[in-house]
């Protein structure tokens, strides 16, 4: 082997020992989406909210999270550090998931239901809504949803929000999120799924790695619109190793990206 190929062949290594290193550190989501027991008077109406409030969250900059009613059984609500659970039409869960979705809200959790409220158990009998009950007081969920609302439980928040349009839902989750997480230093106003974490350079510099992921068998003529609310110096694709203009990221059909970015500051 030349030794020009000795040195590309240890380039590339290390490229890629780069992106193994940056997947391993994304980061848990703060969101974590309740994904009941398969029960059969549920299986359609959840789906039908489910599938939109999970794209709205991948579209946002976060990954999905779930937590299985067994799971919500043996703590797991307790034990990570989840900073909003998302019920989409959780009806017939099971009292004690019930209870402990409750009791993460009263510890300073945020809880969003999108759809119908879980007011039956699994075998269909009522259930008091008890925390979930909104208060004669409670106010509207967001300046533009007046047929939703918002209250306090405990130290936390519950917001409860119509069954919608995808894109309506995630704005109303956007808004929700401002209130409530730290602001995001990409966003991208396209449907393509993408996560930031904070990285360093390779001289060590504080810089960012950017995941972005099309995952349709159809891509746009243009570049995505990814908006870099923090000024850049530089960017490379990790994958690659080419310079990448964040003004004209473009997203072929099926492919996904892992961007290093430098601020300019």
């Amino acid at each position: 082997m030349a030794l020009h190929e000795g040195s590309l062949a240890m380039y590339n290594i290390q490229r890629n020992f780069d992106v193994v290193r940056a997947f391993h550190n994304f980061p848990r989501s703060p969101f974590v989406v309740l994904y009941p027991d398969p029960v059969l008077p549920r299986a359609w109406h959840y789906f039908q909210a489910h599938t939109p409030t999970v794209n709205a969250l991948k579209y946002m900059g976060h990954a999905v999270d779930y937590a299985t009613e067994k799971r919500i059984a043996a703590g797991r609500l307790d034990e990570m550090q989840y900073d909003i659970i998302v019920l989409p039409a959780a009806n017939y869960i099971k009292d004690e998931t019930f209870a402990r979705v409750g009791a993460f809200v009263e510890r300073g959790g945020k809880a969003v239901v999108v759809g119908d409220l879980p007011t039956l158990d699994p075998m269909g009998n009522p259930r008091d809504l008890g925390w979930l009950k909104a208060p004669a007081d409670a106010k509207p969920a967001l300046p533009d949803c007046t047929n939703g609302v918002v209250f306090a439980h405990g130290k936390g928040t519950v917001w409860i929000l119509p069954k919608e349009e995808e894109k309506v839902i995630q704005s109303r989750l956007e808004a929700i999120a401002a209130q409530v997480l730290p602001p995001l230093p990409v966003v991208i106003r396209d449907e393509v799924e993408f996560r930031t974490i904070p990285w360093k350079n390779e001289r060590g510099e504080a810089a960012y790695v950017t995941f972005i992921l099309n995952e349709w068998s159809h891509g746009a003529d243009r570049p995505i619109q990814a908006d870099f609310r923090v000024p850049v110096r530089e960017a490379v694709d990790l994958m690659t190793g080419e310079p990448v203009d964040v003004t004209r990221i473009a997203m072929p059909p099926l492919s996904a990206r892992l961007i290093r970015w430098t601020p300019a500051e």
